[in-house]
């Protein structure tokens, strides 16, 4: 017994030792049987998930043109969209609160706006003028507010690119207007003082698809429903990060 150094360290009397053996037994025994308990609960779970399920042979794996990948947007999307099993199922679900999402997006940029503003390494990215903005710019970091014209022109932007992610039919226009919202935030084809990192594009988008989330929960859906749009926005989501 792994304990019987302590107990004759402890010098104690046979019926204790026989006691603590008992216990220690018992106890050992019902974390067994809950870990038991467990393992036969996730089986039943993992059986239900809608996820993929190999049945025979590992099926041929798919092929996808790796450079174009960086060069063809719509190859991309199509890449994207198979891996994630995004597809007629996931584009229903999001059209059927499009119209209730929609008119919210304002008060989701409102506050994409204050986070971003409560950062020095974001906040900074609004000093120099943004792609498309030709009016006056703001001294310094310390002289932007919620109020200056660009952050108003900014916020027209990102609302209009917000309301296009749960409207639009998902072709090729649509992967193009992405793909270009995604390069003017590069020097590559946005103005040349601005590259804003990846980082601060996945924390932001992160930032949306919590409020999104957020927001489905008080639409009164099924939970079924609900599960469903949240899972078909995250692959949505997931697949804009990446132009």
């Amino acid at each position: 017994f792994p304990g019987s150094r302590i107990i004759t360290m402890l010098n104690l009397s046979s019926s204790w030792t026989v006691a603590l053996i008992a216990a220690g037994a018992a106890a050992v025994g019902g974390v067994a049987a809950a870990l038991v308990m467990r393992s036969n609960e996730g089986t039943k779970i993992s059986k239900s998930l809608p996820f993929p399920k190999i049945a025979g042979p590992t099926p041929e794996a798919k092929h996808y043109d790796e450079p174009r990948l960086g060069t063809d947007t719509m190859h991309r999307f199509a890449y994207l969209a198979d891996f994630l099993d995004f597809g007629a199922a996931d584009i229903h679900n999001i059209k059927s609160v499009a119209t209730q999402l929609a008119p919210l997006v304002p008060a989701v940029v409102d506050a994409v706006y204050l986070k971003l503003f409560a950062y020095d390494v974001t906040k900074k990215y609004f000093v120099a003028r943004n792609e498309g903005y030709e009016g006056s710019l703001p001294k310094n970091i310390n002289d932007l507010t919620l109020e200056h014209p660009q952050i108003k022109f900014r916020k027209g932007v990102l609302s209009k690119y917000l309301v296009k992610l749960v409207t639009s039919e998902y072709d090729a226009s649509f992967v193009n207007y992405v793909s270009y919202v995604g390069e003017i935030h590069s020097n590559h084809v946005g103005a040349k003082s601005i590259d804003v990192p990846m980082v601060h594009n996945e924390v932001l988008f992160g930032f949306v698809e919590d409020a999104f989330v957020a927001i489905l929960g008080t639409f009164n859906l099924s939970r079924e429903d609900e599960r469903n749009i949240i899972r078909s926005l995250v692959k949505l989501l997931s697949i804009q990060r990446s132009y």
